[in-house]
């Protein structure tokens, strides 16, 4: 049975309607439990209040690990973690550290290829670098250093063509970690999560709290709890620009309503207005998905979400995981989910999806 957290908040609702809207996400929650998840978590906040919330499920389909999931659990938030990656980027460019047309060489000594030397941030963070999403052989690698070896080998494909990228983000981390001399473990605690006084979000988590399972793994022959499900940042050490990140519902929360709050207020906690704007303008387009600098974003052809007049914009994950910011409804809505715990199908994950962030709209129209 899914369990329910509402803030006061909902209040701005006639009782019936929170009724409903609690029900709802408890009966979405359950719903795919076994099929796309063990357990999870979904929430919506307008102007960084939550309005709905709820958890249902268990950490892991079975096993001295599987506990019912609880408000504070962790989730691995696979590629969410481009956006925090691609928000210390743009840090370094205000501050004047790094500028979007700055070559991949002009940052990072030793790139053994000259196209990779020749790849713009702008490029990186679009997804139009030519990059290849992986390469297998880094599953091989024995450490960090081995698996930044591998990715200072590769060579670009066409550039200016869209292509999802893994290894662009692994490289931007590389860039960063140059820039500020520490590693990104250490960057986003002190320019992200530290400001907005999140204790939970983190790479390489304390594994002794509530954590859901993303499976097992037949390279490191053991169910993955507070580890990254990723081969490739499990060897470097489980910290990379492209995923390993660990996080909440509610911290995962204000985080994006932080995000959301720079974009529509100009607070710049994090990062400038005009900043975000560049940021959330359409430069490439991929799987019926658009992406900006870092963010994806929902266009007027994607049918799984009610586009109203500002953009949505955020990021999902290869675990099920899915982060929303819309700036019209000043609406973010999360989805956490443990997909890879059930090895669920890719069609059964959107399916989810799309019902969520849609009742998480409806939910803020009616509010």
């Amino acid at each position: 049975m899914a369990r329910r957290v509402v803030s006061s908040t909902a209040a701005n609702l006639c009782d019936d309607g929170a009724r409903r809207a609690d029900d709802t996400l408890a009966d979405l929650l359950e719903r795919g439990r076994g099929r796309t998840h063990t357990c999870a978590a979904g929430g919506a906040w307008i102007n960084g209040r939550k309005i709905v919330g709820g958890f249902a499920g268990y950490t892991s389909a079975g096993g001295i690990h599987r506990t019912r999931v609880k408000g504070n659990c962790l989730f691995d938030l696979a590629s969410i973690t481009k956006m925090f990656t691609s928000i210390i980027v743009m840090q370094s460019c205000e501050e004047g550290l790094l500028k979007l047309e700055d070559t991949a060489g002009d940052v990072v000594s030793g790139l053994l290829s000259a196209r990779l030397r020749r790849t713009t941030v702008f490029e990186l963070l679009s997804h139009t670098s030519g990059l290849p999403a992986l390469r297998n052989s880094m599953k091989r690698c024995v450490s960090r250093a081995s698996v930044l070896r591998v990715l200072n080998s590769v060579d670009t494909g066409r550039r200016g063509v869209a292509l999802y990228s893994d290894l662009g983000f692994m490289l931007l981390g590389e860039i960063i970690e140059t820039i500020y001399g520490r590693r990104e473990d250490e960057l986003v605690r002190e320019k992200i999560t530290l400001p907005l006084g999140l204790v939970s979000t983190a790479y390489n988590p304390d594994r002794r709290g509530c954590c859901a399972s993303t499976g097992y793994s037949p390279i490191r022959k053991r169910e993955l709890i507070c580890e990254t499900h990723n081969e490739v940042v499990a060897r470097m050490d489980g910290v990379a620009g492209h995923a390993g990140l660990f996080s909440t519902l509610d911290e995962l929360g204000a985080f994006a309503s932080a995000v959301l709050s720079d974009y529509t207020e100009d607070r710049r906690v994090l990062l400038k207005r005009s900043t975000l704007r560049k940021m959330t303008k359409p430069v490439s387009g991929l799987f019926g998905m658009r992406y900006g600098l870092g963010f994806m974003l929902r266009t007027e052809d994607d049918r799984g979400y009610p586009l109203r007049r500002g953009p949505v914009f955020g990021h999902t994950g290869h675990t099920g995981t899915s982060v929303w910011m819309d700036a019209d409804r000043r609406l973010v809505s999360i989805l956490l989910m443990n997909n890879d715990a059930v090895g669920g199908g890719l069609d059964d994950v959107r399916r989810a999806r799309n019902e969520f962030h849609s009742f998480a709209a409806a939910a803020a129209d009616n509010s």
